[in-house]
């Protein structure tokens, strides 16, 4: 670009003048073309889709773009100078991207949520840049007989103007720019096209200020461009094609919104009309609170045709609530939060009043105006009924109909806070109905919740109307005396009555269907005083009691004491503590010998110890029975086998003889139905002969499947193994059984050898039992031999195997291997 300042201007250039027919055409063009890029670039902005939106934002930038160019090239031809003058098709092809560039990145930004005052100064900077830029490349693409010089001050001067205009128009349509609704005509948008039109044609007008044509003379030169007026023609037909595009396109789609929007407004109000006529009874007044609309249900309720209290104020429907101070509440909510609900006192057309709940909404329009007001009204018995119903719900059990663990909670803590506050006592019973799953599960579903609804209708028979009887689950029931002045140790008679009286209901026929049964109940007492007891620790202690009268036998009841929650938390801690047991590597196999009554060593049994570093040594009888109810004997069982037949093959390679090793054997192991396959296994794994392992079981492994016993006792003695029944005398001692079983041993227990030479009935079951050994055949093998008083009487009756410490306390496997080795030794 050639810059030459005024005064050297020489007189022989170029006179310019404007064809004002093309000059009016070119402005129209460029406000046209920027009013139908606004209204694109506001649909970009309304666009919820980001793909939407980046399409509108390149349709409108080349909109934008195109027009600006077709504008600029309109000026060109509509200049007249003395020469002709042509356009190079390349360079006027490429002046039109810094317009459509711009213009892309204008809308963009423009569409952003985070478009602020700095972003707005970059963007007309931007537009007004790329106009400029635009404008220079088109005079660059001309083609004629003469040199192009431009006036400096002119030249920065349309650059400036061509900036602020564009600031000041994006300003106008960005403060105009809606950010929830679409709108193609505004008079803010028609405002900024015309600034923006107007900056484009000053920029241009301006800029042509700063060109001047100085002629050359060149007999050489050739026109070889585009003809003006053939270009001119060609442009008309792109402005035409394209304005028309950008001004269909979004006015078509607007359409199909609107039709859209019709479509739906008539099916909201399809739906409105619809819900208008619900059972409720519904009024509509205006801004004004006059009523303008109710519906059929109102008329039903409130006797009021329509035509009658239209026109007319909701005062006329009310008997109360007019009073100031309920007037002034009423309205601040209403006009506050948008709502008011609440209790009515309302007036019949007939002059009976009655109570109503009305709800109050308020209707706003698109600026937040209140316009309308709807209210609802709702019988207030009927909430009563809801309120009723919603109560049962919450704190009632649907099956009996009686209270609910919920309500239980609440009623046991308003009687603990009366206790403690006025020094009195009460009760509570803990039932737990014995054999109902039984009958649930032989009799169905439906047979178990009649029992459980008639044994709620007895409860609530004998109760005192102070007292209370919950159903908090399943079988399980509560029966909560209230508390009540008197002397404690009256309240723990009366409890005695209480029980024996449930018991003795419980205990009478039920008869449902065809079904005739009868069921009895287990029941746990404790007492409360609201002194240092809370709701949770009371329920604990009542079931803890009701446990213990399971234990008992069932049908019986047992106060809570203190003592049974230790036991039960002692028993708890066990239970958590023998899960890691076997992990931590806390137990220990010990062995103790068994001597024949040439003292002679026979066997030996493998006993379990366990030492926790919490709970210290706990004795077998603690935790075994606790591992069978919890399932975990069967783990700790198999590691025993496995730890006994590693202890065996570590012996065989001492060239220790152990001849047989008892291992004991509990029920639930033993009627798990792989038990057989499990313990071949093992000791094949191991390489040991069943014929050395000597299973000691008890008489509880006989109270399941006897057949499926027979049958797996059967199959290990064809495997070689030998079986000793444990603990004999004790349990389910039935000789059909035991006549039946193949046992080669029996084992005398050692509670009727402790104190037997004192206590003549133990002399004479001893007696008894090696009788019938002898006469079935059976080795003999007593427990618990302390002394050799012991010794004598036992060999007197005819047995003559022998375990307890007068031979040997329990050993480790070292020890036992120095034992063996002592015993070995010559006399």
């Amino acid at each position: 670009m050639n810059f030459i300042d005024s005064y050297l201007l020489p007189i022989t250039a170029l006179d310019k003048s404007y064809n004002p027919y093309l000059v009016f055409l070119s402005i129209i063009v460029a406000i046209v073309s920027s009013f139908t890029a606004f209204g694109i670039y506001e649909r970009a902005h309304g666009s919820k889709s980001p793909l939407y939106q980046m399409f509108w934002v390149l349709f409108g930038a080349v909109s934008m773009g195109i027009g600006i160019w077709s504008m600029h090239f309109i000026g060109l031809v509509a200049l007249l100078l003395p020469i002709s003058f042509s356009f190079d098709p390349k360079i006027t092809l490429l002046s039109i991207f810094p317009s459509i560039f711009a213009s892309s990145v204008v809308f963009w930004l423009m569409s952003q949520a985070k478009f602020n005052r700095s972003r707005l100064l970059f963007c007309g900077v931007l537009l007004g840049a790329a106009i400029g830029a635009m404008h220079y490349i088109s005079v660059a693409a001309m083609e004629l007989n003469a040199g192009v010089v431009y006036l400096k001050p002119i030249f920065v001067l349309s650059i400036f103007v061509a900036i602020i205009l564009a600031i000041i128009s994006l300003n106008i349509k960005y403060r105009a720019t809606t950010q929830n609704e679409y709108q193609f005509i505004t008079k803010e948008q028609t405002l900024s096209a015309i600034v923006m039109g107007v900056a484009i044609s000053s920029m241009h007008y301006t800029a042509m200020l700063a060109v001047e044509f100085i002629p050359v003379e060149n007999t050489s030169y050739v026109n070889k461009g585009i003809d003006a007026n053939y270009l001119f023609g060609i442009i008309s037909v792109v402005s035409f094609l394209v304005i028309s595009m950008a001004l269909a396109v979004p006015y078509v789609c607007r359409f199909k919104q609107m039709m859209q929007a019709l479509q739906n407004n008539e099916e909201n109000l399809k739906i409105a009309a619809t819900a208008f006529q619900t059972h409720e009874a519904i009024m509509v007044t205006n801004e004004h609170s006059e009523i303008i609309r109710v519906n059929d249900a109102f008329t039903r309720v409130m006797g009021y045709e329509e035509v009658d209290i239209v026109g007319k104020t909701p005062k006329i429907l009310y008997a109360g609530n007019n009073d100031d101070f309920f007037q002034k509440k009423f309205w601040n909510t209403l006009v506050n939060e948008g709502r008011w609900s609440g209790k009515v006192v309302s007036r019949r057309k007939n002059g009976e009043t009655f109570s109503q709940w009305q709800t109050i909404s308020a209707v706003e329009d698109e600026q937040g105006k209140i316009t309308h007001y709807i209210s609802f009204f709702s019988d207030i018995k009927e909430f009563k009924l809801a309120e009723k119903e919603i109560e049962q719900l919450a704190f009632y059990d649907s099956l009996t109909g009686l209270p609910n663990r919920r309500l239980l909670h609440e009623r046991l803590a308003h009687e603990l806070n009366l206790a403690r506050r006025y020094q009195r006592a009460g009760v509570l019973l803990f039932l737990d109905l014995d054999r109902f799953k039984h009958i649930n599960d032989s009799l169905g579903h439906s047979v178990g919740d009649e029992l459980l609804i008639e044994t709620a209708r007895r409860l609530q028979s004998i109760l005192r109307d102070t007292d209370t009887a919950v159903r908090i689950g399943g079988d399980e029931f509560i029966v909560l005396g209230s508390a009540q002045d008197g002397i404690y140790s009256d309240l723990t008679e009366q409890s005695h009555v209480i029980a024996e009286k449930i018991n003795r209901v419980i205990l009478d026929p039920y008869f449902i269907g065809d079904h005739e049964f009868y069921i009895s109940a287990s029941i746990g007492i404790t007492l409360y005083t609201g002194i240092d007891e809370t709701v949770d620790l009371l329920l604990k202690r009542a079931d803890t009691a009701m446990y213990q009268a399971k234990d008992a036998g069932r049908n019986t009841y047992r106060f809570y004491q203190q003592s049974m929650q230790e036991a039960a938390d002692v028993k708890l801690d066990i239970e958590r503590n023998l899960r890691a047991a076997i992990l931590n590597d806390e137990f220990r196999i010990f062995y103790q010998p068994q001597h024949s009554d040439e003292k002679t060593i026979i066997a030996v049994e493998a006993l379990m110890r366990w030492n926790n570093s919490n709970l210290g040594e706990i004795p077998p009888a603690e935790f075994i029975p606790i591992a069978e109810e919890t399932g975990l004997i069967l783990k700790i069982g198999q590691w025993v086998i496995e730890t006994v037949c590693e202890q065996i093959v570590s012996w065989d390679s001492e060239n220790i003889s152990v001849q047989y090793i008892a291992i004991n054997i509990s029920a639930k192991q033993f009627h798990q139905s792989d038990f057989v396959s499990n313990l071949v296994h093992t000791l094949t794994d191991y390489e040991i002969q069943p014929k050395r392992i000597i299973l000691e079981i008890t008489e509880g492994v006989f109270l399941g499947n006897i057949e499926d016993v027979i049958d797996k006792m059967n199959v290990l003695k064809q495997k070689g193994f030998r079986f000793s029944i444990d603990d004999f005398g004790t349990g389910y001692s039935s000789l059909t059984y035991l006549k039946r079983l193949p046992f080669e041993q029996l084992k005398i227990d050692q509670s009727f050898i402790i104190e037997f030479v004192n206590r003549p009935e133990d002399v004479a079951i001893v007696k008894a039992i090696c009788t019938m050994a002898k006469g079935l055949g059976l080795e003999l093998i007593a427990e618990g031999v302390e002394t050799e008083e012991h010794l004598a009487f036992l060999s007197g009756f005819g047995c003559h195997g022998f375990q307890g410490n007068y031979f040997s306390k329990p050993l480790t496997a070292g020890q036992l291997r120095e034992y063996f080795k002592e015993f070995r030794k010559p006399d």
